[in-house]
């Protein structure tokens, strides 16, 4: 300390620290561009194993050049056009078929439309059927609960004569017990 204290007053301090200071840096930015490299280095080393696994499990070739990746998207390119044609075709088929007019859409082989008609007729049948056994079933159970409440007003018009029966009986029995005599 003593001695830095003694190179400060005498003016030899800022020469001596720069020069250890310029090293010092030097060597800071080395270390720091040996880690960037070593990061970088890693960095492209998973992402080559990432894409060779992702590839494997696609079942896809590894593509090292950019003339592979450009044979590679015309290849795909091909087949996306190949497909689209397809697709286009069935939807042309299928609107023909849905208009009726099966022949003219190159209906396949073996496929006729007037079973389409009747399949068309039988589900409408079908349908009207279902609708009309729902109904119905909800008629019989109308039915039914006005049958049951029919049968307990019955019920209770019974008990209630048998109640009136007793009543009327009760009062003939009164009212004989005061007509009769009392000497007989």
């Amino acid at each position: 300390m003593r001695q830095a204290v003694v190179s400060q007053l005498l003016g030899y301090a800022p020469r001596r620290y720069d020069e250890r200071r310029q090293e010092y840096d030097l060597a800071c930015a080395t270390r720091q561009l040996d880690e960037a490299q070593s990061a970088d280095r890693q960095a492209g080393e998973s992402s080559l194993q990432a894409v060779t696994a992702i590839s494997h499990s696609l079942n896809l070739p590894l593509a090292r050049s950019t003339s592979q990746i450009a044979d590679a998207r015309n290849e795909v390119a091909t087949e996306l056009a190949a497909v689209r044609r397809r697709r286009q075709d069935l939807t042309t088929q299928i609107a023909a078929i849905e208009a009726g007019n099966a022949e003219e859409g190159g209906a396949p082989v073996g496929y006729d439309t007037a079973l389409t008609a009747a399949y068309q007729e039988l589900a409408g049948r079908l349908k009207q059927t279902t609708d009309d056994t729902t109904g119905l079933r909800e008629v019989l159970a109308e039915h039914q609960r006005s049958a049951r409440m029919v049968e307990a007003e019955i019920r209770r018009m019974e008990r209630l004569r048998h109640c009136f029966l007793d009543h009327v009986r009760s009062q003939m029995k009164m009212v004989a017990r005061v007509m009769v005599p009392r000497w007989m």
